[in-house]
């Protein structure tokens, strides 16, 4: 009797408390707009899921050995159970962890930018549409380079399968893959609109005009490649 009381007490106990359920490491929506700097502190996360970890995790070190390690420009020496090693022999792992590592943080990456972009309104102040214009940026380069890891080169088509386009912030949109082209116009349409958006000048360690339009000069040569393979030099 004494153990049915204690059960019943427990039980009683459990379903009177609130769990909290939100992430110790995340901050609501409502929470990170009421506050001073909010949007600025959010759009710097982005920055660092882009930037990695000094453990060599994130976008961009996992970039760099994806994009470099099979190129000759890096040279290794010896022998490693690293799975970069499979990258660097032509053999790649469709369950390596750096892969995967590259795949998740750009995405990541993408959500946060669209909740920024989503949250914020243009044209409240020169600071707010700049921080709006580096979300673009970042969100256009990021679909740049995973869709020219998972995807075939723009001069071999543009109907061949790219990545999702992922453009909002909610978890059950699960997108399947777009294609080369739509991945494409898609990165065009983020820098033009970041290139109208950004006017403040910043070191080069941000987005900036000028970095969107150094980007969009390299998309646009890059899909201009296949005109200049099929046009007969005169």
């Amino acid at each position: 009797m004494k153990n049915i009381l204690l059960l019943l007490f427990i039980s009683l106990t459990l379903m009177s408390c609130e769990v909290e359920r939100f992430p110790y490491d995340s901050i609501a929506s409502e929470e990170l707009l009421s506050g001073e700097g909010g949007i600025a502190a959010a759009t710097l996360g982005n920055y660092a899921i882009l930037k990695g970890d000094a453990d060599g995790n994130g976008f961009a070190s996992q970039f760099h050995r994806i994009a470099e390690y099979p190129g000759d420009n890096v040279a290794l020496s010896g022998t490693t159970t690293d799975a970069l090693f499979f990258t660097y022999n032509y053999n790649n792992l469709a369950t390596s962890g750096r892969v995967n590592n590259f795949w998740t943080s750009g995405y990541q990456a993408i959500v946060g930018c669209n909740k920024m972009i989503a949250l914020t309104t243009e044209g409240e102040s020169e600071e707010t549409d700049q921080l709006i214009g580096e979300n673009y940026y970042l969100r256009a380069y990021a679909y740049f380079e995973l869709v020219n890891v998972f995807g075939r080169p723009y001069n071999q088509g543009r109907d061949n399968l790219g990545v999702p386009l992922k453009l909002s912030s909610q978890i059950d949109d699960l997108p399947d893959r777009n294609t080369v082209g739509e991945v494409y116009d898609q990165v065009l349409a983020d820098l033009l609109k970041a290139e109208s958006l950004m006017s403040v000048n910043k070191s080069n360690s941000y987005a900036t005009k000028e970095a969107a339009q150094a980007l969009l000069s390299r998309v646009c040569i890059w899909k201009k490649i296949k005109n200049l393979l099929i046009t007969p030099i005169k």
